[in-house]
């Protein structure tokens, strides 16, 4: 099968309605009804067949040092036109100028041009028109549908320049191959539409990111990938491919009249439109020398300081240019200024603010007396900026009980640690059929909590998890712990002395149940009474800061047996009066029980305690 052959139903398998959706343009489609332009914030275009002129087109080139006269176009109307980035320059590079195409550069109701966003891989539009004879030269194939635009001029001195963007729907997927549309920028009959510093002409070949995409590139630091299969389509343009602002410069008669033909066209077939865009006033002669200004992609994390550079040279022979100011804008928003240094490098920092996704990165060259303004672009790869969890609420409950979870959310701009406020925490005990949820959100110290109004869990050691989902600006952290859930012991708790729990300490040995427990525990507020034996009868629910009560030895409703794991109470005062013995709930911990308690006061209850509730 021929490659042709393959072109074709490759076009067809993926764009069996693409005819219809976009129009079959005729040879001159005049002023379509419903011509609004369907831009959104982007590129905004007016064709022929909308109220611009072939003499507007060309004049809106015109810089200073040049005038011009003889102004004429031969193609569709539908194929050539004046456009404005309302971005600013976040699409092509720069604000404003004319696009030649060889289908539609405005989308109408008919047909889809050069506006984005993109939403194919194979945007076409047949005019039936002829093709060019230079370009068939330039090319070697057969070419069709030609925009071409071409004038007199008079220089005022022996040099002219202009900057332009070359694009095109045959990137990626035709890119090293034998389809090529073309275009030529002919001053006095010579090309000057050339990779820089190589006479070889700009083409879907000469400058791509390689086919497949990442494989056998052609100057990928001057091409911007915007193809939907190749991870691309954040480039407000229906294309899916485009080069970096670049500057056609020539050698011309000074004051005397000279002759400049701007031609595109598709090339070998119809399929596949292509786009030229050439900068409004960016036709300029003077004494000045001629720079071009190349831009180096850049990636970094939303709200991180980030490195950029551009590298500043001669258009004639790409020796850099030192000592002067570039300035570089990431999304027509935060931006930075450095000098070059003695390679033509400027480099500084930029602060991205913008959601993670693909940005423009403008740079610009104001010129000088000596040399002349230039720009370029890349592109900006915002990431999401690094977020830490960590869990600090309870790790104790009993079930049936209250229980508070919280944590904390951290960045690290501008230093490890930082807070991060606003942003909503889940918090999950348990899992499964059991799990109980809950969420908060963080305060401006990074901060969040939620309580569990009652806990219902197997007793023993639970996972707990808590989790941020992430947002456009920062990736997901989660923080995972446990939590140790005791049983209810019903009526009345046991208790000992805050000296004996050590602060309440981690690891300490107690005794909770026996005779000698007021000779065994130690407290605060001074020994207890030789009455109290462990066991407290009157709370139902322990609460740090409330009270208890119990009746002094074993008159006490001692449980028969306890689990393996209780809740305890920790007391620093303990006085009798009458035959009431009570005290004041200072800390609740979690104790694993030793062998041997029973309710008899000789048989003692002890243990070690492994948390703490509050």
């Amino acid at each position: 099968m021929s490659g042709i052959c393959r072109r074709l139903l490759a076009f067809f398998a993926t764009a069996a309605c693409s005819l219809a959706c976009t129009g079959l343009a005729g040879a001159d489609r005049g002023l379509e009804p419903g011509g609004t332009p369907l831009a959104v914030d982007g590129l905004v275009v007016q064709d022929l067949a909308h109220g611009t002129s072939a003499q507007q087109m060309a004049q809106s080139l015109v810089g200073g040092g040049v005038t011009i006269s003889n102004v004429t176009y031969t193609g569709t109307n539908n194929s050539g036109g004046v456009f404005t980035d309302t971005g600013p320059g976040s699409v092509v590079g720069f604000n404003d100028g004319i696009v030649l195409g060889s289908g539609s550069v405005q989308t109408t109701a008919s047909a889809k041009g050069v506006e984005g966003p993109n939403q194919s891989g194979h945007n076409t539009t047949i005019n039936f028109s002829p093709g060019d004879a230079d370009l068939n030269t330039l090319s070697g194939k057969t070419t069709f549908d030609a925009a071409v635009l071409q004038f007199d001029f008079v220089p005022q001195f022996s040099t002219v320049q202009f900057t332009y963007v070359f694009s095109s729907d045959e990137y990626n997927e035709f890119a090293n191959t034998g389809f090529n549309d073309t275009f030529g920028f002919l001053i006095n009959g010579q090309n000057c539409a050339l990779v820089p510093g190589t006479s070889t002409p700009v083409s879907v070949n000469t400058i791509n990111g390689g086919r497949p995409f990442g494989t056998n590139a052609q100057n990928p630091n001057l091409f911007r990938n915007n193809d939907l299969n190749d991870g691309g389509g954040s480039i407000n343009t229906e294309m899916d491919g485009l080069t970096v602002p670049l500057t056609c410069t020539a050698s011309v008669n000074a004051g005397v009249t000279n002759h400049l033909k701007l031609a595109i066209a598709d090339a070998t077939d119809t399929l596949y439109d292509s786009n030229v865009f050439i900068e409004a006033g960016s036709l300029v002669s003077s004494t000045q020398t001629a720079t071009s200004l190349t831009v180096s992609p850049a990636t970094g994390d939303f709200a991180d300081a980030t490195s950029v550079s551009a590298v500043l040279t001669k258009t004639s022979d790409s020796s850099p240019v030192a000592g002067k100011s570039v300035t570089l804008k990431l999304n027509g928003a935060e931006s930075c200024t450095a000098n070059t240094d003695a390679t033509g490098t400027a480099s500084c920092t930029i602060t991205p603010g913008e959601a993670a996704g693909t940005y423009t990165l403008a740079g610009s060259f104001a010129g000088d007396t000596d040399f002349v303004a230039s720009s370029g672009s890349a592109t900006f790869v915002v990431t999401h900026e690094e977020t830490a969890l960590s869990y600090m609420g309870d790790t104790a409950a009993i079930n049936g009980q209250p229980m508070t979870l919280s944590g904390k959310l951290t960045t690290d701009d501008p230093a490890a640690g930082t807070p991060l406020g606003g942003k909503v925490i889940t918090f999950t005990v348990g899992s499964g059929a059991m799990a109980q949820t809950c969420t908060g959100t963080t305060s401006a110290s990074g901060t969040a909590s939620c309580p569990i109004a009652s806990v219902a869990q197997t007793a023993g050691s639970v996972d707990l998890a808590a989790s941020f989902a992430g947002d456009n600006f920062y990736l997901p952290a989660s923080a995972s712990s446990s939590v140790d859930v005791v049983a209810p012991t019903g009526a009345g708790a046991f208790v000992i002395g805050d000296n004996s729990a050590g602060s309440p300490t981690t690891g300490s040995a107690v005794y909770f149940w026996g005779s000698q427990w007021s000779k065994s525990n130690s407290l605060s507020g001074g020994p207890a009474p030789s009455a109290m034996k462990g066991f407290a009868d009157s709370p139902v629910r322990i609460t740090c800061g409330s009270t208890w009560a119990t009746h002094p030895g074993d008159g006490s409703s001692l449980p028969a047996a306890i689990p393996n794991r209780i809740a305890v109470i920790v007391s620093g005062n303990i006085s009798k009066s009458g035959s009431t013995i009570s005290g004041t709930v200072v800390h609740v911990v979690i104790v694993n029980v030793a062998p041997g308690y029973s309710p008899a006061p000789g048989n003692v209850g002890t243990g070690t305690i492994v948390s703490t509730l509050c």
